[in-house]
């Protein structure tokens, strides 16, 4: 992944999730969470190849990043004087069904939103 690429890879998931019949505020969603996501992988895995996957069932979007890195992602309070380190605490605040996941080699970063805004309420 290098940096460049990722406001591709912010439009494709846009496109998909309109597709799969998201609303506005889920194609918002996927646009900031594919932005924060893949910005991680650059900025603190060594290794740039991740693979990206959005997925739809139930009603919900569920938008994953898998990497070579072992490091765990941690949210913290931000530093609103420092340049970044706001991106996952802000992706928690407005989809804070998320999680991740370890495996041999690397981990799958995801976060879970409804595809509707009228589903809202079943996403937290």
């Amino acid at each position: 992944m290098r940096a460049r690429a990722i406001g591709r890879w912010r439009n494709e998931a846009a496109v998909v999730v309109k597709e799969l019949g998201g609303d506005r505020d889920a194609v918002g969603l996927a646009r900031l969470a594919v932005s924060e996501l893949l910005s991680n992988v650059v900025k603190h895995v060594g290794d740039p190849r991740c693979e990206l996957r959005v997925e739809c069932a139930a009603g919900f979007v569920r938008l994953q990043v898998r990497d070579r890195s072992m490091a765990v992602p941690a949210i913290t309070v931000p530093d609103w004087a420092a340049e970044s380190g706001r991106g996952l605490w802000l992706l928690q605040t407005v989809a804070p069904n998320w999680g991740y996941i370890c495996f041999p080699g690397g981990k799958s970063v995801w976060v879970r939103f409804p595809l509707r805004a009228s589903r809202q309420e079943a996403a937290t």
